[in-house]
C-alpha cells in the first residue's frame, strides 16, 4: 500500500505497475504543541519498489461557488444584489 497525506490523516493508495499521478486534498490539522505535525510519503507492506517523483505541497482554498468572479464561501449567497 502506498500511503501519503498529514500524520493523523493519512490515505492509501494500491500501486501499479507503470508511473501513475495521484493527489490528495486535505485540511491541515491544528498545530499539537506537544507532538507537532508531519507529512507521511512512503509504503506499508509493498514487495519491490515504490518510487515517488515531483512531490509538491501547495496551498488551496475551498471555494463554495464562484458568480460573476467572486468567490464566495461555505454558507455565503448573493440574494437581490445582495
Amino acid at each position: 500500500m502506498i500511503i501519503s497525506g498529514p500524520d493523523r490523516i493519512n490515505r492509501d493508495f494500491h500501486p501499479v505497475p507503470s508511473w501513475r499521478q495521484y493527489s490528495l486534498i486535505f485540511q491541515a490539522p491544528r498545530t499539537d504543541p506537544n507532538r507537532g505535525n508531519f507529512l507521511r510519503l512512503g509504503q506499508w507492506h509493498v514487495r519491490g519498489a515504490v518510487w515517488f517523483d515531483d512531490v509538491e505541497l501547495r496551498p488551496v482554498r475551498a471555494i463554495y461557488s464562484n458568480i460573476d468572479g467572486l468567490s464566495l464561501g461555505e454558507g455565503e449567497r448573493i440574494r437581490k444584489g445582495e
